[in-house]
């Protein structure tokens, strides 16, 4: 891995991988829900894979990587220290994006590639940002939970009620008003949304302030932990229990010039992603060995295990179709947008479909199937935990700790 470096974004003022931001975007958002004990006072201070492949110039181009560090960027993580971007030919360099966000520094060119929510790369790309979404790397990040005191268990129960969310217009508000309105819930007129910081919606739920908070992770997370919610829905149940939480995206000029670098980059991200769903554990090591997340390992573990990891490109097609034709029922896309060329414009297929995408350990000799590894031939699995929910104080501590470190708000 000589060839391969961790940089910053210039002007981000951060060093390398271990920064404070490690709970931004997919996994990890910016911030913590509170629980239990002194938490309230600590947070108030604070193509066939082995191949080389060829672009127009010849080679494949060195790719420039974003990141923040959040647990669900895993596939990352693993694909740069597993050997998925070594088995495609790839020279990937890894910039911490600090506070900027993957549209700008995908559109500017400071990076080439980075994950994102992805519905919301649907906006940058509809008000005409060069980036394409090229490949669907796991599902789940999003919830809503409802405080378990209120009795409600049901998304009907929600109708007149107010729900806390982390950002009007923000992923789990935006993704939520659609399951709402699957439901014959009017998001606009049978509910209220109001927005706290993300920390803060567990003692909203406590103080009757809100009845639900629709968040990213691991808000909702740590209040059902805490056993102060249930969960109502997530972006894995009912309509949208295969859909992607997360998609790459690439620049548009970068993928034009070298299609063969971009799907070579789409391979390994996804056949890594495919590689965690069989190796949870390892790729928790690999993230907080290499302090991508500040966090211990059971704890990243935990939550890897609440996602699906069945990678593809062509699902992802589906999905953003399917999520273009009902975010402009709902208004979060213009008025005069076709969904179906938006969608068609946002996806680019630079694999052949799924082809290529191997989810076995590149790491592991020939023929072998050491202990914890993917055996050959392994199609991306998704491990059930009975625990998923179950905290140490200290593993809840260190999750609130490092929300006052966090920078107050990102998005993609």
């Amino acid at each position: 891995m000589n060839s391969q470096h961790h940089t910053s974004v210039p002007g981000s003022n951060v060093p390398g991988p271990n920064r404070r931001s490690f709970l931004r975007t997919l996994g990890l958002g910016a911030g913590l829900a509170l629980a239990g004990g002194g938490a309230a006072a600590a947070l108030s201070a604070c193509g066939t894979s082995g191949k080389k492949n060829t672009g127009k110039n010849g080679a494949l181009k060195p790719v420039n990587f974003g990141w923040w560090g959040g647990t669900c960027e895993a596939p990352l993580f693993a694909a740069y220290h597993q050997g998925f971007f070594d088995r495609e030919g790839l020279k990937v360099n890894l910039v911490n994006l600090g506070q900027a966000s993957a549209k700008d520094a995908l559109a500017s060119g400071k990076v080439d590639a980075a994950p994102g929510i992805t519905f919301e790369w649907l906006k940058p790309i509809e008000q005409g940002q060069n980036i394409r979404v090229t490949g669907g790397i796991h599902g789940g990040c999003l919830r809503l939970v409802a405080g378990s005191k209120t009795g409600i268990t049901t998304l009907a129960g929600l109708r007149g009620k107010t729900i806390g969310t982390d950002k009007i217009g923000g992923s789990a508000h935006s993704f939520f008003s659609v399951v709402l309105a699957a439901a014959g819930i009017d998001p606009q007129k049978d509910v209220t949304f109001v927005a706290f910081p993300g920390a803060q919606l567990s003692t909203a739920i406590q103080h009757g302030e809100i009845v639900a908070a629709a968040a990213s992770d691991p808000f909702p997370f740590l209040i059902v932990a805490d056993g102060d919610g249930v969960e109502l829905a997530s972006n894995l149940t009912g309509a949208y229990q295969d859909h992607f939480c997360c998609a790459l995206g690439v620049n548009g000029a970068f993928l034009d010039e070298s299609p063969a670098t971009a799907a070579a980059l789409t391979r390994g991200l996804l056949s890594a992603a495919g590689w965690i769903g069989n190796n949870i554990d390892r790729t928790a090591k690999i993230e907080v060995d290499n302090k991508y997340v500040a966090i211990d390992a059971a704890v990243s573990a935990k939550l890897l295990s609440t996602y699906t990891w069945k990678p593809s490109v062509l699902r992802l097609k589906d999905n953003l179709d399917q999520y273009a034709r009902e975010f402009k029922t709902t208004g979060i896309l213009d008025k005069g947008t076709d969904p179906a060329d938006l969608s068609k414009r946002a996806f680019r297929d630079v694999t052949g479909g799924d082809t290529g995408i191997d989810p076995t350990d590149p790491k592991a000799p020939s023929g072998s199937t050491p202990s914890g590894s993917t055996p050959a031939n392994a199609s991306p699995a998704t491990v059930p935990r009975t625990d998923t929910y179950v905290l140490t104080a200290a593993q809840r501590d260190q999750l609130l700790t490092h929300a006052c470190h966090l920078s107050a708000d990102h998005s993609i």
